[in-house]
């Protein structure tokens, strides 16, 4: 009889992922952060961010001139936040690298500017 091939079986684990409410005060960088559970986090990548009402897909970038920037571990910062942005939500989406399996956030995160505009020099 010949040698078995190794054979590893992949299971589909369902999670939840979140994003919740960032308040700043207007000039400043808002961090939004996907939360991912412990468990599978080695397993999930953050692929985009949706911006709601707009429908703005943000997709990975660390590029230093853009308002839009995405980190590996999960984070998007918005660099120079307005009032006009506390109408809009996030989502961030994520796909399990084991089974290709995308889940969107199932809570979407406000951005909420308010109180002294920040003056950086």
């Amino acid at each position: 009889m010949g040698r078995r091939a190794p054979f590893t079986h992949v299971v589909s684990q369902h999670y939840v992922v979140e994003v919740y409410d960032e308040f700043v005060p207007p000039g400043s960088t808002a961090v939004l952060r996907c939360h991912i559970p412990g468990f599978m986090e080695e397993y999930v990548t953050v692929m985009a961010w949706r911006e709601e009402p707009t429908g703005k897909i943000i997709q990975p970038s660390t590029s230093l001139g853009s308002r839009y920037l995405t980190f590996p571990w999960g984070t998007l910062h918005i660099r120079n936040v307005e009032t006009s942005f506390s109408h809009r939500s996030y989502k961030c989406q994520t796909r399990n690298r084991l089974t290709g399996e995308v889940v969107e956030s199932t809570t979407s995160g406000r951005l909420i500017v308010s109180g002294t505009i920040l003056h950086l020099k």
